[in-house]
């Protein structure tokens, strides 16, 4: 199983703060049958600039990846990336996107609504770059709670949508989550894990198994193998 979406590196981000705890959520991913993890920790230009971070995110991974072999955990670099206007700054995505492919983690503004000149933005990007932007966590975004067919344009617009594990369980998120899985309109399930308390990996195996409640026999597979395709 891969998780495509996780801040398991620690000091980079909001995720793990110590290597200890990157250690504990491997522990808890191997246990619950993942294989494969996509790190993508946060990226904005806020604070860093994109060499730096590209740099201390590849640093992090070094320090993590004798104990992930030990877990028989492949890590792959990824990086969760926000979309503003500076993202067409970037001299390159390369570095930004999972692996070696054209895949990149997307993280929408979390405003009440989303203008035109936010899907040009996106789809700008797309053109630019030549890249298949995987939406982070859709169904937490308040436009496509207040209409799931914002949804739909994302996925008109190219993109692949991504849900939270966690948001199949809490009140605020579980509607938009269940319909967007009801629809067909998820392609990839991903944990989104930050610790190994109130944001734990352990998650992601308990969404599948209400995914396989809720949803048409061969979800769970159809899910799995498209996140394995997005690192390859």
């Amino acid at each position: 199983m891969t998780d495509i979406h996780t801040h398991i590196l620690h000091a980079i981000d909001d995720g793990a703060d110590s290597i200890e705890v990157s250690k504990s959520m491997l522990q808890i991913m191997s246990k619950a049958g993942v294989d494969r993890v996509v790190c993508t920790p946060h990226f904005d230009f806020t604070n860093v600039s994109p060499e730096d971070f590209l740099q201390l995110r590849d640093t992090r991974m070094s320090e993590l990846s004798s104990y992930a072999r030990e877990s028989n955990i492949e890590l792959v670099r990824g990086c969760e990336l926000r979309l503003t206007s500076r993202i067409l700054n970037l001299d390159s995505i390369g570095g930004f996107c999972i692996g070696d492919t054209r895949n990149v983690l997307i993280e929408m503004p979390f405003s009440k609504d989303w203008t035109d000149s936010c899907f040009d933005l996106l789809t700008n990007f797309i053109d630019y770059f030549n890249v298949r932007p995987v939406i982070a966590h859709v169904e937490r975004y308040n436009p496509v709670i207040k209409n799931i067919k914002t949804a739909e344009k994302l996925i008109e617009l190219g993109a692949v949508l991504q849900l939270d594990a966690s948001s199949l369980f809490e009140k605020q998120y579980s509607k938009t989550a269940k319909k967007l899985l009801k629809y067909e309109m998820i392609s990839v399930v991903a944990s989104d894990c930050h610790n190994t308390e109130s944001r734990s990996p352990e998650v992601l195996s308990r969404a599948f198994n209400e995914i396989d409640r809720i949803c048409k026999n061969g979800a769970r597979n159809y899910l799995n193998n498209f996140a394995n395709s997005l690192c390859k």
